[in-house]
């Protein structure tokens, strides 16, 4: 949280196996002995290891040794001081637990080990980052003494920093290490012994090296050029390139490793194999519905285990996991049952639900069904979607959003959630009440976003778009009554921004009314001319500002933090995740209010899920349902979207506005207030809201609102009449 906070804040200033499908059909499959690619017995399988650690500790440093074991270290994120403990594997995936006392001998001064290198005699090496900059320790394995490496060469970095400069990872290599820079091209990579002097350095183009984009063994360091989407390999002794292959199918979440005769990459696609003197990239197993492939997990490091198998380890929501993927000749290669999930768009929660779905339940093969709209229209699709369920070959599970869900809800397309067992348990009632027909709930949102206006405290709130016009226009202050938003020459981006919020008014029980959609384009329309007249007279807008927090790059609300500034009155926008409320916990008690907009209680939902009348795997599609709201899926941290549980809800309300007690914050209070009395479900249709884009440009450069909606309502006329 704390480091979470600082880096906003200079950016401001500045379990069960799972049975994976070997790849069939591929010349080059690497299967182990007993295994071909036409078997319809035999595959990989995912076994998690159990061992004793924190669930905010780290796995560093996981590497096969000398004697064919496995070992890695799991670091606490805090503490002081930092406590560090070396992991082994040994038979049957027994592990050997070692508690170091190396913290002991760091300084307590906000101390964080970030790497760690083990050699093969035994020699370790910490890379640490203090409140004095970056520094390395020597020390070894039944030693609790950690000595300072004093280096006075490490090249100078492009910006300005207090106290010392150094590498951001280090990897083991031979009898010494090496150190990656990520600012410093010329400097990318530098090979040192033990004590710290440099031999070598392997100058490269790349501006930034990932802290997985490299990987070394005893004479060798593969480097991953990302933007050229190819191999690097160089000798570590001379720095001098040994050979280079493409590599352009894999992710950023990704881990690799570097053995005498091959390179292995492992991402959420599976793993990969291609030996030093080859060509052709092997697939080892299909990580589709693996533990690789759920979007809140990130792949810190991978390992041999001797024989056919590997160790990967991951960084969870839950805490760190290593697991074992072994070879069974006895598992059936392919899933006896598929459970079909369709959806117009791709969510993250919805592939961390089919990630520990799977997981549970390895004989059922769940697909994802993303439609691509090439060459043809969203309405295109949805027509096709609903001859494949009136013919009953419909998937078992719809995503509804964007989908007509009241209309068949109305035709009795839909089962009735209210009848499993237990699947509304500990989620907000006000969120599956507020998609209700008549008793029935036919659908349940995994996630939801709420559009609210932030503002000083003692604001008065609008309640409609036309009372917050007159507001701004009011306003005789020497800043923007409202944050002028950065996308005012997106049309599409504005419109349906503003649009939202409304469309209860406009579009319901798949009815489109012309007369309030005319007067809300109208509104917007004028809102718009509002907004670029402020712009120009204030010369302000509202920056985008991006942060990398775990594996992925998302926006901060740089408005929030000009109303707790002074710099507007208010700002409206949608609380779309963690990043949302960290903005709010920046600002002082007292110093601004959250409601929502106009009052008017709404939510956006995301993901809201639906299980077909006619489903031939109805059992497996509600155990999917109750995965996805289940507390580890739900507390995942996968980007946009609220928790619909409210202990998940909850848990990252008060680690977010929690104060140096543990107590939560007004802000948060007012935040989790907001989420319990929400009871209005905003209605997405995408043909509708296609239909409502064309329009954008037209109503935002002055053309009548009226004929906007008459074009939008005849555009969509037939499709809402089927």
């Amino acid at each position: 949280m704390i480091q979470w906070k600082q880096s906003i804040a200079i950016l401001l200033a500045g379990c069960l196996s799972l049975s994976l499908v070997a790849c069939s059909g591929n010349g080059n499959q690497a299967l182990p002995e007993g295994g071909d690619d036409t078997s319809t017995v035999g595959r990989y399988i995912e076994t998690p290891i159990e061992a004793d650690w924190g669930s905010d500790d780290r796995i560093l440093g996981m590497q096969t040794n000398e004697s064919g074991t496995v070992s890695f270290y799991t670091v606490s994120k805090s503490g002081d001081p930092v406590e560090v403990t070396r992991h082994e594997i040994g038979a049957n995936d027994a592990v050997t637990s070692q508690p170091m006392d190396w913290g002991q001998a760091l300084p307590d001064n906000n101390t964080m080990v970030s790497a760690i290198a083990e050699l093969f005699d035994g020699t370790v090496i910490l890379l640490t980052q203090e409140d004095t900059g970056t520094n390395l320790y020597r020390t070894a394995l039944g030693q609790t003494e950690c000595q300072p490496i004093s280096i006075t060469d490490w090249p100078t970095p492009s910006y300005s920093v207090e106290g010392t400069y150094g590498p951001s990872t280090i990897f083991p290599a031979g009898n010494g290490f090496v150190a990656v820079f990520n600012d410093q091209p010329e400097h990318g990579l530098e090979y040192r012994t033990a004590d710290g002097v440099q031999t070598s350095t392997i100058s490269n183009s790349m501006l930034y090296l990932g802290n997985n984009d490299v990987i070394a063994n005893n004479q060798q360091v593969l480097v991953r050029d990302i933007a050229n989407k190819l191999l690097l390999r160089y000798d570590i002794a001379t720095g001098n390139k040994l050979g280079e292959s493409a590599c352009n199918f894999v992710d950023i979440n990704t881990a690799m490793l570097l053995t005498e005769d091959a390179q292995y990459l492992v991402d959420a696609t599976g793993l990969y194999r291609q030996t030093l003197d080859g060509d052709k990239w092997e697939q080892i197993f299909n990580g589709e519905g693996s533990s690789l492939s759920a979007p809140a997990n990130v792949i810190t490091g991978m390992a041999l285990d001797g024989g056919d198998g590997y160790y990967i380890a991951l960084s969870t929501s839950m805490g760190p996991r290593v697991i074992h993927y072994i070879w069974s000749n006895e598992t059936p290669s392919l899933p006896d049952t598929e459970l079909t999930v369709f959806s117009l768009k791709d969510y993250p929660i919805l592939r961390q639900a089919i990630s520990e779905y799977q997981t549970q339940n390895p004989n059922v093969k769940v697909t994802l069904q993303i439609p691509s709209v090439e060459g043809a229209t969203t309405e295109d699709v949805i027509r096709a979607l609903n001859t494949e369920i009136l013919n009953g070959s419909g998937p078992d599970i719809l995503v509804l959003d964007d989908l007509p869900a009241q209309s068949y809800a109305e035709k009795g397309v839909l089962l009735d959630l209210n009848s499993v067992d237990g699947l509304l348990e500990g989620v907000l009632p006000n969120l599956t009440t507020a998609q209700t027909h008549g008793d029935s709930i036919y659908q349940i949102p995994a996630q939801f976003t709420i559009p609210v206006i932030v503002s000083k405290t003692g604001t008065t709130q609008p309640d409609s778009m036309s009372t917050l016009l007159q507001q701004i226009q009011a306003n005789n202050g020497d800043v923007p009554y409202l944050v002028i938003p950065p996308n005012l020459d997106a049309a599409e981006s504005f419109l349906m921004d503003w649009y939202l919020p409304c469309a209860p008014e406009v579009y319901s029980n798949n009815t489109l009314d012309v007369a309030q959609l005319e007067t809300v384009l109208g509104q917007i329309q004028s809102m718009h001319s509002q907004l670029q007249s402020d712009a120009a007279k204030f010369g302000v807008t509202q920056e985008g500002i991006w942060v990398e927090t775990d594996s992925m790059v998302e926006s901060i609300d740089d408005g929030i933090y000009q109303v707790g500034q002074g710099s507007a009155t208010a700002h409206v926008t949608t609380l779309t995740g963690r990043t949302s409320l960290e903005a709010l916990s920046f600002q002082q008690d007292g110093q601004c209010q959250i409601d929502s907009l106009y009052g008017r209680g709404r939510f956006l939902p995301q993901c809201s899920v639906g299980i077909t009348a006619n489903s031939q795997h109805q059992e497996e599609a509600e155990d999917f349902l109750s995965v996805l709201l289940s507390q580890s899926v739900q507390s995942a941290y996968v980007g946009i979207g609220f928790s619909v549980r409210e202990e998940a809800l909850k848990e990252v309300t008060l680690k977010t506005f929690s104060d140096e007690n543990g107590k939560l914050q007004p802000l948060g209070e007012q935040f989790l207030n907001l989420c319990q009395t929400l009871h209005s479900a905003i209605p997405r249709d995408a043909v509708v809201e296609e239909a409502i884009r064309e329009q954008a440009s037209t109503v935002l450069n002055g053309g009548s609102a009226t004929d906007a909606a008459n074009t939008i309502a005849d555009a969509v006329k037939i499709y809402l009449a089927e």
